[in-house]
Formats: C-alpha cells, sequence, structure tokens
C-alpha cells in the first residue's frame, strides 16, 4: 500500500467511505446478514474451486450475466473507481468493521472488470488476505486467483459447446465472432481468445493475429452513468428503497450515490414510475 501513489490512496480512502455507506443502508433497510461462505481446503486449485462455487451457487455450467450483482447478493460489497495511472485492477480486503470488499479499477474495459471481480472473488473466498492485485503478476496466489476467474467466467463445456454450435470451428473465428462469444461470457476479447487457444479450440498464437485496439463498435453495449457504475445496482436499489420508504432523506439519497440533489430527485421521481415484480 505504501508503493502507491497519494492519488491513488485517496481513491481507496473513497472506496473505504463507500463501504460504510452502503453498509448504513442495510442497517437502515435491517437487512438480513447473508451466510457464511464455505472454507475450502487450501490445496483446491483456482479451476476445482470455480467449479465447486458453481455448483454451490446452482448455475451449472452457464454464463454469468452479471458476476458483479451476484458477488453482491453474496454479501461482497464491490464499487468501480477509476485507479490513477492504472496502478492496479483490483483490491480485495476482508475489512473487520465492514466485511468482504471489492475495488476494481473503473478505468478498464468491462470484460476486464468483469475478470479482475472473479479473480478478486477468488482471493476473499481462499483467505488469501487483503491484496492489491496486478492481474499480469504471475506467482502461486495470483496464478491461481486468475484460473479461478478463467474458469468461473468461460466454463469449458459451455464454452466448447457454444464455439462448435457458431459454426467457429476449423478457422480462426473473425473478431465479430469472437466478440459474439465474449458477449455471451461479459469477458474482453483478449481473455476469450486465451482461453480458446487454451481449450484448442483455435491454433496457438491465434490471439497475437487479433486487433483488439479496434473491437466491433456494438461489443461493449451502451454505457451507465459513470456514477452508477461508480456504487452499481445494488447499492442504488439499497438506496432508492430507503428513500421510498422514508427512512432517509433526499440530502441522504444523492450523499450515498454520489450525485447532486436534482438528480437525486429525478432518479426518485423515475424509481416511483417504473413498475417492479413487488409492485405489480
Amino acid at each position: 500500500m505504501q508503493e502507491l501513489s497519494l492519488e491513488t490512496r485517496q481513491v481507496i480512502a473513497a472506496f473505504d467511505e463507500l463501504c460504510r455507506s452502503a453498509r448504513e443502508i442495510e442497517s437502515v433497510l435491517e437487512l438480513p446478514q447473508p451466510e457464511p461462505w464455505p472454507t475450502p481446503p487450501r490445496e483446491t486449485s483456482g479451476e476445482e474451486l470455480a467449479r465447486v462455487e458453481r455448483l454451490r451457487l446452482r448455475i451449472g455450467d452457464k454464463p454469468i450475466v452479471d458476476v458483479r450483482r451476484l458477488i453482491e447478493s453474496l454479501g461482497i460489497l464491490c464499487f468501480h473507481l477509476p485507479i490513477p495511472n492504472d496502478e492496479f485492477s483490483g483490491l480485495a480486503w476482508d475489512h473487520p468493521e465492514y466485511g468482504p470488499c471489492i475495488l476494481i479499477n473503473g478505468g478498464e474495459n468491462p470484460g476486464r472488470r468483469a475478470f479482475t471481480t472473479s479473480h478478486e472473488y477468488a482471493h476473499l473466498l481462499r483467505r488469501d488476505g487483503d491484496s492489491v492485485c496486478d492481474l499480469q503478476i504471475d506467482n502461486g496466489v495470483e496464478r491461481e486467483a486468475n484460473r479461478f476467474a478463467t474458469e468461473f467466467l468461460m466454463p469449458a463445456p459451455d464454452v466448447r459447446e457454444s464455439f462448435h454450435r457458431r459454426g467457429l470451428s476449423g478457422s480462426i473465428p473473425s473478431l465479430d465472432g469472437l466478440a459474439g462469444l465474449a458477449r455471451r461470457y461479459s469477458v474482453s476479447l483478449e481473455a476469450m481468445s486465451h482461453r480458446l487457444e487454451e481449450l484448442q479450440l483455435v491454433p496457438p498464437g491465434t490471439s497475437r493475429s487479433l486487433d483488439f485496439i479496434s473491437p466491433p463498435s456494438k461489443y461493449f453495449g451502451r454505457a451507465k452513468p459513470r456514477w452508477r457504475r461508480r456504487v452499481g445496482e445494488t447499492v442504488t436499489s439499497n438506496a432508492l428503497e430507503a428513500y421510498g420508504s422514508g427512512r432517509i432523506s433526499i440530502g441522504k439519497l444523492a450523499h450515498y450515490l454520489g450525485i447532486d440533489i436534482r438528480q437525486a430527485m429525478d432518479l426518485a421521481e423515475k424509481d416511483r414510475e417504473t413498475p417492479s415484480p413487488d409492485r405489480a
């Protein structure tokens, strides 16, 4: 931590404040505590842990649509903040007061953020201790977290089946074909290409032959407002519920979401006008 720049340490301080606010909202709503996680044996490989976790969460071999929402549903706080100079990709800590929390570099692309989220989740599951991670580091602990993220997001059986079903066998897929697969698993083009190589579905070196600098424009889809990417859907939903039930003021809602009062008023009005399953 001491090796990080002052600007990055200020971002981590903002992350700490977001964690405090999120737990405060949960307390106001009197939300139940999540069930404790199982403790895997230390010798469990990253790939095996991913398969076990998918079974525990009843995901099977199907793609995870939104890994951030998934881990938030397990009681983990997850925030996306731009890290100055990309000093790291992710941070995981089990805070003595806030519990398990993850910080993701919001300056990276959505697929990269999904992979980093899974990587940090592996550190929490494996009880690796607090960590600041650069995904390019290839030591034992980081390697196992990367192996977990790869198998957790891109399970081999479904990748093979989807690859053949899309008629991609027998040749190097086009960038559009690769993007279609990457969208299915919510990962980056690079991660998808490396996974196909690893499973011997494309020739070795395919990743080096593709242009990742200019991906198809439709690949990432429509971006959410910056504040919403920052705090995420779970905190946004909880804060709106707390405001709608009269437990917090409009000023508190704005503070929790990091927006101004006018934005908060507009957001609350739209939320009232939008039917939800509970209101139907």
